[in-house]
């Protein structure tokens, strides 16, 4: 049951609120205080959402707890694969490989008995890779090596990115300097 949820999180001292707000929108805007600028991007799992705090911009990636059974196993994967995704951001932010991570937090929502976590990280400013090839139709050598060394990076540290396609590669141009960042 959920009660074993909340009985796991307090167990690994992990940050998480009791809340019950009838939407994630509601609880960003009323809880985190965060004025929603737009909705990012929609998975299969979640939404991430640009967002807006004292004048500075993050990304928070939302992921929702789904399950037919709910048992320990299944909480547990829930949780781990939410700190996992998270301490491989914090390492590979710091590498410039993906946006960094700030927060990882969860919460157990009475209203409707959802189980969250969210992750707060950088904002990046750019577009897809796939948005970014509508004009240019494909990337220059230098544009090129400089994603296949974020990948090699990335590897480096034994992290393999499981879903790597055109719409998780965001293209930064700040200055006229092209950079790449992996996300999701």
């Amino acid at each position: 049951s959920y009660v074993k949820y909340i009985d796991f999180l307090k167990k690994e001292k992990l940050k998480y609120h009791e809340i019950n707000i009838d939407t994630i929108e509601n609880y960003l805007k009323k809880v985190k205080k965060y004025k929603i600028i737009k909705n990012l991007g929609q998975g299969a799992f979640g939404t991430v959402f640009l967002v807006e705090k004292n004048k500075n911009q993050f990304a928070v990636k939302i992921q929702f707890f789904y399950s037919q059974q709910i048992n320990d196993a299944n909480i547990k994967s829930f949780i781990d694969e939410s700190i996992n995704e998270y301490k491989n951001g914090k390492v590979t932010g710091s590498h410039k490989i993906t946006p960094k991570y700030y927060n990882l937090h969860f919460l157990y929502n009475k209203h409707d008995y959802k189980m969250i976590s969210i992750i707060e990280m950088e904002a990046i400013k750019g577009k897809t890779l796939e948005k970014y090839l509508i004009n240019k139709k494909k990337l220059n050598y230098n544009e090129t090596k400089i994603l296949q060394n974020k990948i090699e990076k990335l590897h480096k540290l034994n992290i393999v990115h499981g879903d790597l396609h055109a719409g998780n590669i965001m293209i930064t141009t700040k200055n006229k300097k092209f950079d790449v960042f992996l996300v999701d």
